[in-house]
């Protein structure tokens, strides 16, 4: 798959949610994301994601060394996004209850889902917590997405090593 091609497909399905997975040490779990950029930074290919501190896979990719992003076709797994973006990994085997299944990355650590359609495996090299004094606009961001509620995000970067469609 062209690159342009892979970044116009994670574009498209963001809004709709894609899977980020990650592995530390024996444990894997994957969450819906919604919010992902893709970009170049420090002379490297990079994706950011964005998990919140209070998520399961946050006391994961804290001590992580990869993630993968998997970009399913929506309309055929509407069931399975929904499940995995709604349950929590420290209540649900999530793999079992979608029937979901994981595979070795080709450069990573971080496992990819089979069902998806393109993969992006990323090593992360930065990451960074958000600084809620940093929010400049307030109405549309602090007042939509954290007010009340002091659960921020810890951002990553993950240069990308390899994109592949299955």
């Amino acid at each position: 798959m062209e690159t342009k091609e892979a970044f116009d497909l994670l574009n498209k399905q963001l809004s709709k949610g894609v899977f980020l997975t990650v592995k530390n040490k024996d444990k894997v779990n994957t969450m819906v994301i919604g919010w992902a950029t893709v970009g170049r930074v420090w002379g490297k290919d990079i994706m950011t994601v964005m998990v919140r501190f209070s998520r399961n896979t946050y006391d994961l990719i804290k001590n992580a060394d990869s993630f993968t992003v998997s970009v399913p076709e929506y309309d055929t797994m509407k069931k399975e996004i929904a499940f995995m973006g709604t349950k929590s990994g420290r209540d649900f085997d999530k793999y079992k209850e979608t029937g979901l299944t994981l595979s070795d990355a080709q450069s990573v650590e971080s496992p990819v889902i089979n069902e998806a359609k393109l993969h992006y495996e990323c090593k992360i090299v930065y990451k960074q917590s958000m600084d809620p004094t940093g929010i400049i606009d307030y109405e549309n961001i602090e007042k939509r997405f954290y007010e009340g509620n002091n659960d921020y995000h810890m951002i990553f970067y993950g240069e990308i090593l390899n994109v592949y469609d299955k």
